[in-house]
């Protein structure tokens, strides 16, 4: 009788702990994670504007945030901005946007404003995002 409510404890106890086992590995978060910016910025294939000398052509910026998301920026046409060298005048604009956890979002436009330093972003003309299965368009998205 005592021998098999002892095998019954010991099989109940290793369950519980092959249990508890896989929950802490697979479902355990991450404490220790570092918050790093990198910044990684490419311009590839320019093109001297003879009136202002600051068109580009084949312009792209790449950059992480703090929180680790991934930005890749893209533009057929970019021109600095004589007024505010941080400030880039794009055409045919392309982004994709890797959130940590989730699945990239695309968004196109025809004219952008992106400023180098804070990376912050104002789209407009033809603005179109997709996200999974959503799409939305608009005048205008400010990132």
């Amino acid at each position: 009788m005592y021998k098999k409510i002892v095998i019954q404890l010991l099989l109940l106890t290793t369950l519980f702990v092959i249990i508890f086992a896989v929950f802490s590995i697979y479902f355990k978060k991450e404490e220790n994670i570092k918050e790093t910016t990198l910044e990684i910025e490419k311009i590839v294939g320019s093109e001297i504007d003879n009136e202002t000398g600051t068109l580009i052509k084949d312009l792209s910026y790449s950059f992480f945030d703090i929180s680790g998301n991934y930005y890749e920026l893209f533009s057929d046409f970019g021109k600095i901005d004589l007024n505010d060298s941080k400030k880039i005048f794009m055409t045919n604009v392309k982004t994709l946007i890797y959130l940590k956890n989730s699945s990239p979002i695309k968004i196109t436009a025809k004219n952008a404003i992106y400023n180098k330093v804070t990376h912050e972003t104002n789209y407009y003309t033809n603005v179109k995002m997709t996200h999974l299965i959503h799409k939305a368009t608009s005048d205008n998205l400010d990132i």
